[in-house]
């Protein structure tokens, strides 16, 4: 996953609801630099739990919060027209989906991990957790 272009993610993403694949789509997207690479070449796109989209600031960095919100430009993925999109818009941060992208992929979701590699997509949406995804472990 680590090797695919954004617009592919995105793809997953929003193409294999519940699956596996849409979990690990949205991992790499939320990863602040490409796993494969000693770059640190960011994504770091966050899900807005509100609006149910996907959202970065410009220069692919999201400050820490000094207070619970930010007004600023951000870059959303717009589904409808399939491009990045620059916008003004009031974040509050706890509408943000939390994950934890502190281990590789592979390693925090083995049997995921295990699927992939091997592409097969029927079995992979037999392990599926059944709960939506884009709010994997977020906390309403």
């Amino acid at each position: 996953m680590s090797k695919f272009a954004e617009e592919t993610l995105f793809y997953i993403f929003y193409a294999m609801p519940q699956d596996v694949l849409q979990d690990a789509a949205a991992y790499e997207l939320y990863c602040p630099y490409l796993q494969h690479t000693n770059d640190r070449t960011r994504r770091n796109w966050r899900y807005h739990k509100g609006i149910q989209m996907w959202l970065t600031k410009p220069q692919d960095i999201l400050n820490l919060p000094v207070d619970s919100y930010e007004e600023s430009e951000f870059v959303f993925w717009d589904v409808s027209e399939w491009r990045r999109v620059p916008h003004k818009f009031f974040l509050s941060y706890d509408m943000l989906e939390q994950r934890d992208v502190s281990l590789p992929y592979e390693e925090a979701h083995p049997e995921a991990a295990k699927l992939e590699r091997r592409g097969s997509m029927e079995t992979s949406r037999k392990v599926s957790s059944g709960k939506p995804i884009g709010s994997g472990n977020a906390e309403s």
